[in-house]
């Protein structure tokens, strides 16, 4: 059993796959599998993926059916036979050839950590970089509150995130823009403090059709803001549970919404409380 699984789902590309394939060529670190699971309606990642050697721990699965995000996120994971699991987007990839060594320190050094993540390169097609990394106080809060994610996700992309497979967790299926924050918080609720490492261990490409780019509209950002909310509300201390219930109303807000109807019109089918609705209306 390799000691890490590095999954990479696919769909429909292969000129960024390429970068993420060659940044797992020159890891240090050798005690790893790759698994590839495919959702593309082709064989243009197949025929992509057979180019390579990796001395037999590659290995890929074309999907009967497309899945979709996170679906297939979770496939890529369900084949993964390591004892952690290392997302890497098929668009992003390792920044140094220590990259992997390093994420697999900060659980092996951290016993009692069963998640960790690293900073990260941000990569934008318009040019504007920068680097995705939190503070001490924003570590503290994440180990102590990690609802506060909701507010602002201090984490970052899943390629930045290395966790034990004993944890099995999967992402929410139900969800696309925030089935990342959803999961982090889920994870570490249920297991311990996350470990962190400052250097920008991995690097995101934000290249033109990532599903994120769907998802920054008013149906999505209502729906599954008050569905992970819901989700985690019973959990929460009083201080974080008045700080989220003021994140949904900037939202309404935002979208100038003030009635129940217009939030299950979203596509929001849970309950919402009267208080929520009564300084909905206040327009707070």
């Amino acid at each position: 059993m390799p000691k890490v699984s590095i999954c990479i789902p696919t769909y429909n590309q292969t000129i960024h796959l390429k970068r993420t394939l060659d940044s797992i060529l020159i890891q240090t670190y050798q005690d790893y599998e790759i698994i590839i699971t495919d959702d593309s309606p082709g064989l243009i990642v197949k025929e992509f993926v057979e180019k390579y050697d990796f001395k037999g721990r590659l290995f890929y699965f074309k999907n009967d059916v497309t899945l979709g995000s996170p679906q297939n996120w979770n496939e890529c994971i369900k084949k993964a036979s390591g004892e952690y699991i290392k997302i890497v987007h098929h668009d992003d990839w390792f920044t140094t050839g220590d990259s992997l060594a390093q994420f697999v320190a900060l659980l092996s050094d951290n016993p009692q950590c069963s998640l960790a993540f690293s900073s990260s390169f941000v990569l934008l097609a318009n040019g504007d970089n920068w680097v995705h990394q939190v503070s001490p106080n924003d570590i503290n809060r994440i180990q102590s509150h990690p609802e506060s994610l909701l507010l602002s996700n201090k984490i970052g992309s899943p390629s930045a995130v290395i966790y034990r497979k004993s944890v099995f967790e999967y992402f929410d299926k139900n969800l696309i823009w925030l089935v990342d924050i959803e999961f982090y918080i889920r994870v570490i609720c249920k297991f311990n403090k996350p470990a962190y490492n400052s250097l920008p261990l991995i690097t995101t490409y934000g290249a033109e059709g990532r599903v994120s780019d769907y998802c920054n509209n008013r149906e999505v950002e209502v729906s599954e803001n008050f569905y992970v909310f819901q989700k985690i509300k019973h959990f929460i201390g009083y201080q974080y549970l008045i700080k989220c219930t003021l994140h949904l109303l900037h939202i309404c807000k935002k979208y100038n919404i003030s009635t129940r109807n217009e939030i299950i019109a979203c596509g929001f089918t849970g309950k919402i409380s009267g208080i929520f609705l009564f300084l909905l209306k206040l327009g707070i």
